[in-house]
């Protein structure tokens, strides 16, 4: 909790944010990373780092670079919740970014307790396969591409220019372009329905309902920072989230922070 503790103060600063812009943020956290080469303490990082994150918010900037940026600088100070927060937020921009992917990998591994992997196929999984492979826009181009086919195909057929099967083809250039667009949307309903959350407290207690003391711990040791699990659920500041393993269990919503912001999902 040192890291919310150094934050809050530095919120507490009149104008600690105001006048600094991104260049100037990304600056302050370069040079807080070449210090910490020189010293074991990481506040000037989770300072910097929390100033940056402020900077790409208030001007409502979401890229992968920014979010690779944080993840970096949050793995370097230890804060290992933090760099994969970042690192996942990174890779739901770009899936593809093999730096994002491969910093994300090395993180998961130190994550302890290690969680268990589901090895099982679901449908969900199977449905987002093809991310990582095709780009979002590559599919939405394909879609429109098809679907202005159809549309100019049905325009010729109606003023009678010669088409063969005219019906039979804008049937089959709008079907493609359903199919095209159907992953990114299932993907959209996906992020909605079960958001992504990622435990940023290494002591988080997993219990049986949503309360600490009217409930029992799901697991004898804690949750560590790291873990990640969707949101089934959320009452009384409390969430009912499913780990990769298939465990399902109640976390304190304050011990971890989604992937995707609520505001914009």
């Amino acid at each position: 909790m040192i890291r919310a503790l150094i934050i809050s103060l530095v919120l507490l600063v009149p104008g600690a944010f105001a006048s600094v812009s991104i260049d100037e943020a990304l600056q302050d956290l370069d040079n807080a990373i070449a210090s910490h080469e020189q010293s074991t303490n990481p506040q000037s990082i989770f300072e910097a780092a929390a100033i940056l994150e402020h900077a790409f918010e208030e001007q409502d900037i979401e890229t992968s670079g920014a979010s690779l940026a944080l993840g970096n600088a949050y793995f370097i100070a230890g804060d290992l919740g933090q760099a994969i927060l970042h690192y996942k937020r990174g890779t739901d921009i770009d899936p593809r970014s093999p730096e994002l992917r491969d910093n994300l990998k090395h993180a998961r591994s130190l994550v302890e307790p290690a969680p268990r992997a589901d090895g099982s196929l679901s449908f969900s999984k199977i449905a987002l396969s093809w991310r990582g492979f095709i780009a979002r826009r590559a599919l939405l181009t394909l879609s429109l591409g098809f679907l202005m086919l159809s549309s100019v195909i049905a325009t010729l057929a109606i003023i009678r220019v010669r088409i063969p099967r005219p019906r039979l083809l804008t049937f089959t250039s709008l079907t493609l372009a359903i199919l095209a667009i159907v992953p990114l949307g299932f993907e959209a309903w996906t992020t909605h329905a079960n958001p992504e959350i990622v435990i940023v407290d290494p002591n988080t207690q997993a219990m049986s309902g949503p309360s600490a003391s009217a409930y029992d711990p799901v697991f004898e040791q804690p949750l560590g920072a790291g873990v990640e699990a969707r949101v089934i659920d959320s009452k009384d500041g409390w969430i009912h989230v499913e780990l990769g393993s298939g465990d399902r269990c109640w976390i304190d919503q304050e011990r971890a922070r989604y992937v995707v912001p609520q505001a914009r999902s």
